[in-house]
C-alpha cells in the first residue's frame, strides 16, 4: 500500500470510492481527475500534493489554465429514480466530497427507512468563493424546489463569505453545518469527522438575503434631527464597537473567529445567526438577512 492510498484510508475515504473516482497515486501527490455530466470524458486534473517545500500550494492543476466546466462529480446530482427523495451536499474540497460519499450510505442521515434517500455530493473546484452564475441554469434544473441543499463551508472567513454569496446566487435557502466550539479557524468536514460522528453534526438554516431598500421618513421632524448630526458626529457613531453596543442592551455575544455571534436582535431565534465582523465593525443576520 502506497503511502498516497495511506493518506486517504486515514482520512475516512473508503476503498469503494477511491475506486470510483478513479484516483491516481504517487509517491508524493495524488491525482483528482474530473468528470462532469455522466460523460466518460477527463476534465482538467486536480493534484494534491503529500508534500510541499518552500511554500509550494497544496493543490495545482496538472495542466496549467485548465480550469473544471463544472464543481467536482456534478455527475452525482443526475436525477434519481421515481419515488425517491433526495439530499445535496455541497463542501469545498474534493477530499470532503470523497469522505461523505464514503460514509453517507451507512449513515441513519442517509439510509431512512421505510423512505430511500438518493444523494448528490460535489465540491467547489476553486474555494468558496467560485460559485459560477451560468452553473445556476444546470442546477436549477436538476435540484428542483423542494429539495434539502446541506452545505459544509469552512469554518473561517473565506468560508462565511463564500456561503452568504452562493445562497443568493442561486436563490434559495441552505442548511449549514452548524460547526462546534472546539474547530479551530480554517478547520473543515475531515476535521470534524476525526473527533465526532457525521450523525451528531447540527445544521442551521442560511436564507437568501431580501434586497436591501432604502425608505424616506415620513416624519419631518426625524429628518431634522438627523440632520443635526455632522459629519465628524456620524463617523465618531460608525466606529463605536457594535460588541459594546450591544453589551449595554443586554445581548449575550459569544466570540467566534470573525468576531462575536448571537441571536439577531431584529427577529426571534432560537440559535444564533446573528455576527458581528470584528475587523469592519458591521454586522450581518444569516437568517433575516439584516
Amino acid at each position: 500500500m502506497t503511502s498516497a492510498s495511506t493518506f486517504l484510508l486515514d482520512r475516512g475515504i473508503c476503498t469503494e470510492v477511491i475506486k470510483r473516482a478513479k484516483i491516481a497515486f504517487y509517491k508524493d501527490r495524488i491525482e483528482i481527475p474530473y468528470y462532469f455530466s455522466g460523460v466518460n470524458k477527463k476534465i482538467p486534473v486536480k493534484v494534491r500534493r503529500l508534500f510541499c517545500n518552500n511554500g509550494e500550494p497544496k493543490y495545482y492543476w496538472k495542466k496549467s489554465g485548465m480550469s473544471p466546466k463544472y464543481p467536482y462529480f456534478w455527475s452525482s446530482l443526475l436525477l434519481p429514480k421515481a419515488n425517491v427523495k433526495r439530499k445535496i451536499f455541497i463542501t469545498e474540497g474534493e477530499l470532503d466530497t470523497l469522505l461523505l460519499l464514503s460514509i453517507l450510505e451507512d449513515s441513519p442521515f442517509y439510509n431512512q427507512t421505510p423512505i430511500r434517500i438518493d444523494y448528490g455530493v460535489i465540491a467547489l473546484p476553486l474555494g468558496a468563493n467560485c460559485w459560477k452564475k451560468e452553473w445556476n441554469e444546470a442546477f436549477s434544473k436538476i435540484v428542483k424546489p423542494g429539495v434539502d441543499i446541506y452545505t459544509f463551508f469552512d469554518n473561517d472567513d473565506a468560508g462565511l463569505d463564500g456561503l452568504r454569496k452562493f445562497v443568493n446566487k442561486i436563490n434559495r435557502s441552505v442548511y449549514q453545518a452548524d460547526w462546534p466550539d472546539w474547530m479551530d479557524t480554517g478547520q473543515d468536514l475531515t476535521d470534524y469527522i476525526s473527533k465526532e460522528k457525521f450523525e451528531d453534526l447540527n445544521f442551521r438554516q442560511i436564507k437568501v438575503e431580501k434586497p436591501k431598500t432604502r425608505s424616506i421618513p415620513s416624519n419631518t421632524d426625524l429628518i431634522v434631527k438627523r440632520q443635526d448630526f455632522s459629519d465628524e458626529d456620524l463617523e465618531k457613531i460608525k466606529q463605536y464597537p457594535l460588541d459594546r453596543l450591544l453589551e449595554q442592551f443586554g445581548i449575550q455575544l459569544k466570540k467566534c473567529s470573525i468576531g462575536y455571534n448571537c441571536l439577531c436582535p431584529f427577529h426571534k431565534e432560537k440559535n444564533p445567526s446573528f455576527y458581528i465582523y470584528r475587523d469592519t465593525n458591521s454586522f450581518y443576520c444569516f437568517s433575516c438577512g439584516k
